[in-house]
């Protein structure tokens, strides 16, 4: 359960959050119609994204895991990492 945060009262909610709808219901006068407050934005270029456009995204290495011995494999090289002892940004009683 979240606390209470500065961005969840009043009208903060509305003024730091955008929902991205089409361009014809902004066209449309959406905003308008259904008396919205928070900020619509068009989505645009959606249906030509391949996984070209993805310049963040390109790879799509070859991962493998061992269920017996729970190793995993990034094109065929060990991922190995040390546990840790502290979580950052973490609460204790939401760590099971």
């Amino acid at each position: 359960m979240y606390r209470p945060m500065f961005g969840s009262y009043g009208q903060a909610r509305a003024a730091t959050s955008a929902t991205f709808v089409s361009q014809a219901s902004l066209d449309f006068g959406m905003l308008d119609k259904l008396h919205l407050t928070k900020m619509l934005k068009p989505v645009l270029g959606c249906r030509t994204v391949t996984k070209k456009s993805l310049i963040h995204n390109g790879e799509t290495p070859e991962i493998w895991f061992d269920p017996r011995s729970y190793s995993v494999s990034v094109n065929g090289e060990a991922l190995q990492c040390k546990p840790v002892d502290t979580v950052p940004m973490s609460q204790l009683y939401f760590l099971t």
